[in-house]
């Protein structure tokens, strides 16, 4: 009995000691940041597109800066305000405008994929494959 306990308590520690947060700590009704992200949101910053499913010679997507504002990529009714990873979900304040109706909502996408210049997000049932642009484009 011990044994199974502590074959099932070891791993769970070294498994809740590697698991990080990412969110900001405090942030205003606006989305504001007052603190800093963690390093691994730094690796995630940068701009992300996919191809344009309207217009295949444009991408669309979004920006993520690393003191954790984000901006849309050609997307006009869809304006992205803040982000911040939190476990293995991306999680992104929004401002979605268009037909006389504004509103801001928080999107949760579970992180399938992340590499140096690949981002893949799921969010019920479809998976979003992401291309990170060089710097400066």
């Amino acid at each position: 009995m011990k044994l199974a306990v502590i074959l099932i308590l070891v791993p769970a520690m070294f498994y809740a000691s590697g698991c990080t947060s990412n969110k900001p700590t405090e942030s205003q009704d606006d989305g504001t940041v007052l603190s800093s992200f963690a390093d691994e949101g730094d690796e995630m910053a940068g701009t992300w597109v996919q191809p344009n499913p309207i217009n295949s010679q444009e991408v669309q997507g979004f920006q993520l800066n690393s003191d954790g504002t984000a901006l849309s990529v050609n997307m006009a009714t869809l304006n992205y305000k803040n982000w911040w990873v939190e476990g293995d979900s991306l999680k992104m304040k929004v401002e979605s405008v268009g037909n006389k109706v504004s509103f801001v909502d928080t999107l949760v996408y579970q992180i399938t994929r992340f590499e140096k210049d690949t981002l893949a997000l799921s969010n019920h049932g479809r998976t979003d494959v992401y291309t990170r642009l060089p710097e400066g484009e």
